[in-house]
């Protein structure tokens, strides 16, 4: 493949159930101008003898690159180590338990080169929580709409499955953080004044709740903490004034104590 113009970054750990579901999904694209990045962060179950056994005919050849770290360095770490060695114009971002529509990099990456001014894409995604498969091809131009600031500071407004962006080098994950660490990105993007859009339409499918999934307030609590953090950062660098500050970080522990109850209720 001699022209890629888009780099696909998988990080999984103990992905043995799921891996090869989002490696299929990204192999089943209608664009095919791209390279997969798969970056095992040090799993301790079949992860990466499963993806070897499988794709043992396209790994490191300029398809589908395995990485393995020697260490557990957490989800915004594997993604960098991808991006660094990534080599396509544009990063597409997949988790190793979600999949894509067949259509999703071609509807994104068209729009992308028409708007060269936007540097992140994200759009909607659907959830499937018993395992079921649904890949529409969504045939009709979707609705964009631009973002500000403003719409992304107190939602983020994206799964990370679902964005794109284009590859420089100072677009990368905050390293070690492993909770919210790419609303921090897009956040950090968007007050540095990149455009940001979102395509109206489900472009992928995520197979778990958007928080709590395994019902334990730890998770909650560390999301919860990084979230805060990024607040923090962004007042610090003065992207963001003391008043605002503080009101996002009260409607976030509103957000946190409501999710609470949302989870002990399921």
């Amino acid at each position: 493949m001699n022209n890629i113009e888009i780099s696909i970054i998988i990080p999984c750990y103990n992905s043995r159930k799921t891996i090869l579901r989002a490696i299929e999904s990204v192999l089943s694209q209608s664009y095919k101008n791209i390279e997969i990045i798969v970056i095992d962060d040090c799993s301790d179950d079949e992860t990466v003898k499963i993806i070897i056994e499988k794709y043992s005919n396209i790994i490191n050849r300029n398809i589908l690159k395995l990485i393995q770290l020697n260490k557990n360095m957490g989800v915004a770490t594997a993604r960098n180590v991808g991006c660094d060695i990534s080599v396509g114009k544009y990063l597409a971002f997949l988790d190793s338990d979600d999949t894509w529509y067949p259509n999703k990099l071609e509807i994104q990456y068209l729009y992308m080169e028409s708007m060269p001014s936007v540097f992140l894409t994200g759009h909607l995604n659907n959830v499937l929580l018993k395992n079921e498969k649904k890949d529409t091809i969504i045939s009709k131009i979707p609705i964009i709409k631009l973002l500000k600031s403003s719409d992304i500071l107190f939602q983020n407004r994206f799964v990370t499955s679902s964005v794109m962006i284009h590859n420089n080098e100072f677009a990368r994950f905050e390293n070690g953080q492993r909770y919210m660490e790419d609303h921090r990105l897009w956040l950090e993007l968007s007050y540095k004044g990149h455009q940001i859009a979102l395509i109206q339409e489900c472009l992928c499918s995520h197979y778990k709740y958007a928080f709590g999934t395994s019902g334990l307030s730890k998770n909650l609590i560390s999301m919860e903490i990084n979230e805060l953090q990024n607040y923090k950062y962004l007042y610090y660098k003065n992207y963001i004034n003391l008043p605002l500050y503080l009101i996002v970080v009260t409607l976030s522990i509103l957000k946190y104590i409501r999710r609470i109850i949302l989870v002990k209720l399921r």
